[in-house]
């Protein structure tokens, strides 16, 4: 983690949904490309990208050490987070719960150190999306039998 990095950090907003966020209500709220040593990045999120529960953090290009995080909510309250880990280039964080959820971020600073021309995408678990349940099937009970079957076929779907 001793390398002296040079070039210029270029700091992007990506407001598209990624395919790597793993979940429906997953949204792209900040990257960041850098390749400095040891470094603070400010990302501006602010309150169009909506609500979140909880952050995860996606690293692509190169090997980053994450040292810290602060996000910085909607009424100003920082909110700390100690990381203290390498990521591995194609690896994403644990999901990192909001204090309290379902809160505006103004603000994501990371406090990072990349091997290489590295970017880090925050993606944002939106707390006002709700999950779309759908039917599979359904069965009359009675308490008559104590054990029933419901049959689910193939063309439900996954």
């Amino acid at each position: 983690m001793n390398k002296h990095l040079g070039a210029a950090a270029l700091l992007s907003l990506a407001l598209m949904t990624s395919t790597a966020a793993a979940k429906e209500n997953w949204r792209a709220i900040g990257t960041v490309v850098y390749d400095f040593p040891l470094q603070k990045t400010v990302l501006d999120i602010g309150r169009d990208n909506g609500r979140f529960e909880a952050i995860q953090l996606l690293v692509e290009g190169s090997d980053v050490e994450i040292a810290d995080l602060r996000l910085i909510y909607g009424n100003g309250e920082p909110d700390d987070i100690q990381v203290r880990a390498l990521f591995k280039a194609g690896t994403t964080s644990r999901r990192i719960e909001l204090k309290r959820g379902n809160r505006f971020i103004k603000q994501v600073i990371v406090t990072y150190r990349a091997n290489g021309k590295a970017r880090i995408s925050v993606f944002g678990d939106m707390a006002d999306v709700k999950p779309k349940w759908v039917e599979l099937a359904c069965k009359s009970v009675n308490f008559g039998i104590d054990r029933d079957i419901i049959d689910i076929g193939r063309e439900e779907g996954t």
